[in-house]
């Protein structure tokens, strides 16, 4: 790691927001390099930052105004060095705040590590500060984007992307691992992780998963079935990165997140700032249920999740196109035995020929063969374990989501019937709890949606098992077929044989029998002085024997 890759990532851009009752909204720039500094530091911009936060604390009582800090990276040292920049207090106090806060971001962190060495990320919880009533939180909540895949093999592969900006993006990520790595306990920084990645932690080479993704391949058959218009489709696959969000007091609020590493269409950190300015909420509860209902909704828009298609409907359409192929393939074996019937008909009426014989033995070859079966059985697969992941994503958003809503209804976040009458005016706000609501109504949706979409690979699969099933039955007709052919072969020869046995002993009697000459056998008899010779002449009744004496 160099300087300049230092300065790079010193040099990354931060905004403080400055949020009042009134839908006021105010914002300081800051970059990360001033931010991490050592708050005892005497930074020029980091002092203009600390005395701006005063004074707009003087002028606000704490329920009139808040603030929110958003780091476009997942970096636990940024966002504890926000905290202590943020906190406007003394030396002493502020040596105690650190502790204090270092103790809670450790208790709450949760890393999750497994065998591969990108296996590193926060387990999705809500975790609140034990008797803080709900003031101090923590919370993880993973979400699904995408990124370039060119530009990602060509980080792999070390090579330069199209973009400058790109690569600057990527050095400051190895640089950020580098500077924040931690072998043997929670790494501060963690990277954005493939959709494979994010769920095989023993995965260290996910390249060729990910250009198999079914979002890669659908681009990919797209091409392939629509006219080229001389344009390439861009190859983006999915990826799933983590909100990290702190409630460190009742006007504090700092959003940790990665903007996408390659420059295309909206960031998250983008539509969210968008949605705030567009329309300012009242309350932090307002803003906290804002940017949950951002972060599980960012995938649905296919602008959002920067893809040519929704997400939802790329996987529909995969199944779809699985579903029409196993289809095409019963079609076609279907055909191949109509087509064998009309040989084996053929064969009955006309007789073997050795046109008709290759012909049989070509449609048996054909109805045996199962490699576009097995080709689209894995496809399937596939599209049924991407379901599986992102199925357990948005779980996992519902799980943070039901634990923050509770954590929300049950302490009242914000509501202080003490309060004046403005007061509860103010508290009545942006309808939180009718956000979060729909919030969980959308996730429902699309968790009911994907558990469809998987009940439908699940029925291509099955179908395609039942192809498998009646191929391997046919082989083993044919086998069976072919083997009782051969033996009605043997025992049709071995007949054969015995009836030329047969006739070979017949002919060989007849020959003696209606030969001209006669046959004489000499027999010599020892012990005596005369010998007879056995005469074998034709007579009437048939062969008769003469013996004649010789002295």
């Amino acid at each position: 790691m160099d300087n300049s890759d230092s300065d790079r990532l010193k040099a990354t851009p931060l905004e403080v927001h400055y949020h009042t009752s009134d839908h006021n909204c105010r914002s300081f720039q800051i970059n990360a390099g001033s931010l991490i500094q050592d708050p005892n530091t005497n930074g020029h911009e980091t002092n203009r930052l600390r005395v701006w936060a005063k004074h707009e604390a003087n002028n606000r009582r704490s329920e009139d105004y808040w603030r929110w800090v958003h780091l476009p990276a997942n970096n636990k040292t940024w966002a504890e060095h926000a905290m202590y920049q943020l906190s406007d207090m003394d030396d002493e106090t502020l040596k105690i705040y650190r502790n204090g806060i270092n103790a809670f971001t450790t208790e709450s962190y949760h890393e999750i590590r497994g065998p591969a060495q990108h296996a590193r990320f926060r387990q999705p919880i809500f975790k609140p500060l034990s008797g803080s009533r709900g003031g101090i939180f923590s919370l993880v909540i993973p979400y699904l984007d995408s990124e370039s895949l060119i530009c990602l093999l060509n980080f792999y592969n070390k090579q330069p992307c199209h973009t400058v900006e790109c690569d600057h993006n990527f050095e400051k990520q190895e640089t950020s691992k580098e500077l924040y790595k931690a072998p043997d306990s929670p790494a501060s920084f963690h990277t954005p992780l493939t959709l494979d990645q994010s769920y095989y932690l023993s995965l260290h080479n996910s390249r060729l998963r990910d250009k198999d993704q079914v979002v890669i391949e659908h681009v990919e058959r797209q091409e392939m079935l629509q006219p080229r218009t001389g344009t390439a489709r861009p190859r983006r696959l999915l990826m799933v990165n983590q909100m990290w969000v702190w409630k460190v007091d009742a006007a504090t609020l700092i959003t940790a997140f990665p903007d996408r590493r390659h420059p295309y269409q909206t960031n998250l950190s983008e539509r969210i700032t968008e949605n705030i300015k567009a329309s300012p909420p009242s309350t932090i509860a307002s803003v906290i249920s804002r940017l949950l209902r951002e972060v599980t909704g960012f995938v649905d828009a296919p602008t959002n999740a920067g893809l040519t298609d929704n997400v939802f409907h790329i996987f529909e359409q995969s199944v779809a196109y699985r579903a029409q192929e196993d289809a095409d393939c019963y079609a076609r074996f279907n055909k191949l035995q109509k087509d064998l019937n009309i040989l084996e008909t053929e064969k009955i009426l006309r007789g073997s020929s050795k046109v008709r014989d290759q012909k049989t033995m070509d449609i048996e070859a054909q109805l045996c063969n199962i490699t576009k079966e097995v080709d689209h059985l894995c496809e399937i697969k596939d599209i049924k374990d991407e379901l599986k992941m992102i199925h357990k994503v948005l779980e996992d958003q519902k799980a943070v989501i039901d634990q923050y809503t509770t954590s929300y209804e049950e302490l009242n976040f914000g509501v202080n019937e003490k309060q004046s009458d403005r007061g509860k005016e103010w508290v009545s706000g942006d309808g939180e709890s009718q956000l979060l609501l729909e919030t969980k109504n959308m996730l429902d949706l699309r968790i009911s949606k994907v558990k469809s979409l998987f009940t439908d690979a699940s029925t291509v699969e099955n179908s395609l098992n039942h192809l498998l099933d009646l191929k391997q039955k046919q082989g083993s007709l044919i086998v069976v077929r072919d083997t009782r052919s051969l033996a009605n072969e043997a025992d049709q020869r071995a007949k054969d044989s015995a009836w030329q046995s047969k006739l070979l002993f017949i002919f060989t009697i007849v020959t003696v029998l209606f030969d001209p000459d006669p046959y004489i056998f000499y027999i010599h008899i020892n012990g005596g002085s005369n010998s007879r010779i056995p005469t074998f002449k034709r007579g009437r009744s048939g062969l008769e024997i003469v013996a004649t004496t010789f002295r």
